[in-house]
């Protein structure tokens, strides 16, 4: 992640040097509420423009808490 011309570079916080350093990919996250449908299509985009991704995809949407809750509720 290069700055563009004239621009700074932005900093994190590193708490095993204690220190500021340069950000990188592996600094950000993108966080959703449920990729099911379109979470491979985010990734192959991203991994078109150059980003490296990595997606770690759960039970999706069944193992949602509020949609236990209602399929207990419903149980009862």
């Amino acid at each position: 992640m290069e700055p563009g011309e004239g621009e700074q570079p932005m900093l994190v916080y590193d708490k095993k040097t204690g220190g500021m350093r340069p950000l990188s990919y592996r600094d950000i996250v993108i966080l959703l509420r449920a990729a099911a449908g379109w979470g491979e299509t985010m990734m192959e985009v991203l991994r078109e423009a150059g980003i490296p991704v990595y997606a770690e995809q759960s039970g999706g949407y069944f193992s949602a808490t509020e949609i236990e809750v209602m399929l207990s509720l419903l149980r009862v």
